[in-house]
């Protein structure tokens, strides 16, 4: 076969495999948007209309809040924050200090504001660091912390922590305690229906007015609520019927990957008060089908009582839906590629029936 003729057959595969790839997308996004069999409740307007201010990025994440300010994280200046008043009128940058940590080898910071205190937690260093709002001077917590993949802080010294266990070589969730240091998982809390990784993946959350820390499946309607000391309280299902994750993997060299687009069941969650937001990503059997591409669906669950409760739309902005959101208190912030928009909660719709 001649150079020439090689370099079609190649340009051939080449073309086949982005046809392929493309297809694959097209056939995610109409799983995503068929009708589905169950029911979505929507109460009139159980969320107010939003303020909103353009942050110029889209490369913030919603560090945490307090009642006076709202603080964003950056993925591109991991050492600086963006501090907002909750009124969304001013907005001013926060330098961390001081430099000496940023000589660290870090690889994946995230902030966590945690009134009245903040934490910087890289889960491959690894390290924790805690500091006030005030200095904004972080000192090192642990110098042996558990590796993780993802942690959230229960109190001035204790976390939750996503990590991967070395026998199973999947997901795990635990606990490490600084007074006196601990580390405590359970293997028994994530179910494991393919591989162990990617179909036991989601999101990690802890509920202060609840003590419960909750975890959120990406890919199967199912949560978890767990104590802070990792015990089981129950597994409650999200309204959709996707009870098995719908996901292809292949192991490419020592690597396991997704093969094909996964069907998103979950894509955020957040957790405040007696109350589990889920931003669903299937269209309900009542729901219209033009309304659900021009909004994210919010999903509101009672976590006390584990039942569905209602739903409500935030509509898009420049034509994006929502990349994240957070509940604190009756205040909605949701990041839409460069804004935020703040939402308030109607109180009538928020009061718990136990």
């Amino acid at each position: 076969m001649t150079s020439r003729q090689n370099g079609i057959v190649l340009s051939c595969l080449g073309f086949l495999g982005i046809a392929s790839v493309f297809l694959l997308f097209l056939l995610s996004d109409n799983l995503n948007h068929r009708r589905n069999s169950f029911i979505r409740l929507f109460p009139p307007h159980p969320v107010d209309l939003p303020s909103k201010l353009d942050i110029k990025y889209n490369s913030f994440y919603i560090a945490g809040a307090t009642s006076s300010h709202i603080y964003l994280g950056s993925q591109t200046a991991p050492f600086r924050l963006l501090k907002i008043d909750s009124s969304l009128g001013s907005a001013l940058e926060v330098n961390i200090r001081p430099d000496e940590i940023k000589k660290l080898k870090w690889r994946n910071p995230r902030i966590a504001v945690d009134s009245p205190n903040f934490f910087i937690m890289d889960g491959v260093l690894p390290a924790i660091f805690k500091g006030n709002l005030t200095t904004w001077e972080p000192q090192r917590f642990q110098f042996d912390s558990a590796y993780f993949i993802e942690s959230v802080p229960i109190s001035n010294a204790s976390f939750g922590l996503r990590s991967m266990s070395s026998r199973t070589n999947s997901y795990i969730l635990g606990k490490e305690a600084f007074t006196p240091f601990s580390t405590t998982f359970n293997d028994a809390l994530l179910q494991k229906q393919i591989d162990g990784i990617f179909c036991t993946d989601g999101m990690l959350h802890y509920n202060r007015a609840l003590g419960y820390l909750t975890y959120v499946y990406y890919y199967r309607n199912q949560f978890i609520c767990m104590d802070t000391n990792m015990n089981l309280i129950y597994r409650g299902n999200t309204i959709d019927t996707i009870s098995r994750a719908k996901i292809k993997v292949a192991q490419v060299n020592s690597t396991l990957t997704l093969s094909a687009p996964p069907l998103i069941v979950n894509k955020e969650s957040c957790v405040s008060g007696n109350w589990l937001f889920v931003n669903s990503n299937l269209l309900a059997e009542n729901e219209d089908a033009e309304l659900f591409k021009s909004a994210s669906v919010i999903d509101v669950y009672d976590l006390r009582n584990n039942t569905y409760k209602f739903s409500f739309y935030l509509l898009n902005t420049d034509s994006k839906k929502i990349r994240t959101f957070r509940v604190y208190n009756n205040m909605l912030i949701a990041l839409y590629d460069h804004f935020i928009l703040k939402y308030e909660l109607v109180p009538k719709y928020f009061i718990s029936s136990e």
